[in-house]
């Protein structure tokens, strides 16, 4: 039946193969057609006729095998060459349909089927169908000369499916089959394709390189080959199957169905490209970060924009594509893909923020311990959500972002020494300067301690020290006559000069703090406290410290009654504070606030006396931290107290 697709009236049938059945129709052309098939002997069939004109042309028999030959489909790249493909032996026919002779038969997959065929020139057909007869294999495609077929290879191009039906080649190098996926591939190398499901898959037709259009059902898809994407079906002819489509143009297609209709019409537009994600989302002013923008109906020849400013693209494929981000302002753009089909819509998917740099102006407090666990406040500028901090080379905790000027964070485990403490955003990391520094310093360390109770002259257990430079404290505290001054020590031993470092006795008894520093480590060492007054009880404790600078602040107070209590100022950041006293009046256990430890406590209830030293065991913080020393119970005693600040080293 010929017709104008544009204008197709009521065509008249003519029967040009009575009894037999017509499978496929090339027309290379117009007055020239050939359709293939099989007769009722299961014979493969070929007729050639003039469509405009068609009379009865005779059928000539060009493929007989053992059983049940099926000429599945036909091209013919010219009036005088055709290539047919059988669906039961893999085997192609090329002959000349106006004078077919007798031609030979190929095998081209072998054991497999062949459903469709394309030739883009006399010298290359493409056919493609199933590794397997039944439908039970794998789409393959096999490219070959027609002219001088051999021995083509086939190449498995649909791993997932048992058939290809159809295809098409716009040109020698790009060919798309479909069987309800499309897969495009380049004849000459094949590769491995990735087929896409888009629907359609009884035929195909491809009026150019970058327009297909595939059919099946009711429907029509059409697809860039170059670039399929999510293709949206079309319903065409609702109720009825398609098999068979031709386009005579781009704009132009006539698709029949089964059941005797045609259609023609324009096919529908292939999708635009859409943008679903960027990675990174946010970056520099300078550009130049490579971004990953993910989608789909992307393909050969799509640019990208961020914002009005055109990206540098490096590579693409269906639904990804890397792009180099170009310099603009601070602030957020729209990130756009342009194909042949049309620019992605704008969405807060396709977002990228310009960040600018940030900076550092401050940081509090500015010095920790090596140990690292201190939050530390972060002035600046530019900060942004995911903003990371890093100590000079080692990267903070617990980062959060309280505004665009200022961070938090935990400060992490360092060597001593000062470090710069850097901002890092997609804008860029801070640039270090001098108000950036945090300093750490060593953590001080108890290296020993040993005490002794006794009166009048006392001798520690002998200790030793670890490193050289170790600084010894002396805390002694002492019974004596009724009355202020009357009783005082003296401390000696180890080899070292001791000073006294700070003395309360303006109540009965006495407190004080001795310090000597050891040059050397020391082994076996012994210390002794001497009483002015003899025949008192005394309690002697000697520390050595690893670590510390030497003693800063000191206080001292003295009261007849109240709870033990002196105010301290620190002069240097992180600071450890001990404390030693005395309690003339009873024998009673000290209660210690939050924040304190005992570092001894000698209850001398013959004496009615208590003999005690304690320190904090925590750090005391900034410099200038105002420390207050005290117990909270008893608080009716007669007492005298001597509390020093240890200055981290």
């Amino acid at each position: 039946m010929t017709f104008n697709p544009s204008s197709p009236g009521t065509p008249t049938p003519v029967t040009i193969n009575n009894g037999d059945y017509v499978k496929s129709l090339a027309c290379p052309s117009v007055s020239l057609c050939v359709a293939v098939g099989f007769n009722a002997a299961g014979q493969g069939q070929e007729l050639a006729f003039d469509p405009s004109s068609p009379g009865t042309p005779t059928p000539v028999t060009i493929d007989v095998a053992p059983s049940n030959v099926l000429l599945d489909s036909v091209a013919c790249p010219s009036s005088s060459q055709c290539t047919a493909v059988d669906g039961g032996y893999g085997r192609e026919i090329t002959f000349n349909p106006t004078a077919p002779g007798n031609p030979t038969p190929l095998t081209i997959v072998s054991g497999g089927q062949l459903s469709g065929v394309a030739c883009p020139s006399a010298n290359q057909c493409t056919a493609v169908g199933s590794t397997m007869y039944g439908y039970l294999g794998q789409g393959v495609e096999v490219t070959f000369d027609p002219t001088a077929p051999g021995n083509p290879t086939p190449v498995v191009i649909d791993g997932g499916s048992a058939n290809l039906n159809a295809v098409a080649c716009p040109s020698v190098s790009r060919c798309a089959a479909v069987n309800g996926d499309e897969v495009t591939f380049d004849p000459t190398s094949p590769g491995t394709p990735t087929p896409i499901t888009i629907g359609g898959g009884a035929d195909v037709a491809c009026p150019s390189a970058s327009s297909c259009v595939t059919v099946g059902g009711g429907q029509a898809v059409a697809f860039d080959p170059t670039s399929p994407g999510t293709a949206t079906p079309a319903t065409v002819d609702a109720g009825n199957v398609l098999s068979s489509v031709s386009c005579v143009s781009s704009p132009l297609c006539v698709a029949v169905d089964t059941a005797g209709n045609a259609f023609v019409g324009a096919p529908p537009p292939p999708s635009p490209p859409t943008v679903t994600a960027v990675s990174p989302s946010a970056g520099p002013t300078a550009g130049g970060v490579s971004a990953t923008i993910t989608g789909s109906n992307f393909g050969p020849g799509a640019t990208v924009s961020f914002g009005t400013a055109a990206a540098s693209v490096t590579s693409v494929s269906a639904t990804q594509i890397t792009a180099l981000v170009p310099a603009d302002s601070a602030g957020t753009v729209d990130v756009t893909v342009t194909t042949p089909q049309g620019t992605s819509a704008t969405s807060p998917a396709d977002q990228y923020s310009y960040d600018l740099t940030p900076t550092v102006s401050g940081v509090t407090p500015n010095t920790g311990p090596a140990a690292g666990g201190n939050t530390v406040t972060i002035n600046g500028s530019n900060f942004v959500p995911g903003a990371t901090v890093e100590f000079g080379s080692t990267a903070a905790t617990a980062v959060t972002l309280v505004s665009a000027t200022q961070l938090t964070a935990v400060a992490p485990a360092n060597a001593a020494g000062s470090v710069d403490v850097s901002v890092t955003t997609p804008g860029g990391s801070s640039v270090t300067s001098g108000t950036d520094l945090y300093t750490y310093y060593p953590v001080s360390t108890l290296q020993a301690q040993v005490s002794v109770h006794g009166s009048t002259q006392v001798t520690t257990p002998s200790f030793h020290t670890a490193t050289p430079g170790e600084l010894l404290v002396a805390f002694v505290s002492a019974d004596g006559p009724a009355g202020a001054g009357k009783q005082h020590a003296t401390v000696s031993g180890a080899g070292l000069t001791w000073t006294l470092v700070k003395r309360a006795n303006s109540q009965s008894g006495d407190a004080e703090v001795w310090q000597a520093t050891a040059p050397s480590v020391l082994s076996s060492a012994t210390v002794t406290s001497t009483e002015s007054a003899s025949g008192y009880g005394q309690s002697l404790t000697v520390i050595a410290m690893q670590g510390v600078k030497g003693i800063g602040a000191t206080a001292a107070a003295s009261a007849t009654t109240g709870a033990p209590s002196v105010s301290l100022t620190t002069t240097a950041p992180n600071s450890l504070v001990f404390a030693v006293g005395h309690d003339w009046s009873n024998a009673i256990a000290r209660t210690l606030p939050s924040g304190w430890a005992l570092l001894d406590e000698w209850l001398n209830t013959g004496a009615g006396d208590t003999f005690w030293s304690q320190y904090t065991n925590t750090p005391t913080g900034l410099t200038g931290s105002v420390v207050a020393v005290k117990d909270t119970a008893p608080t009716k005693d007669q007492w005298n107290l001597v509390a020093v600040e240890l200055v981290n080293g």
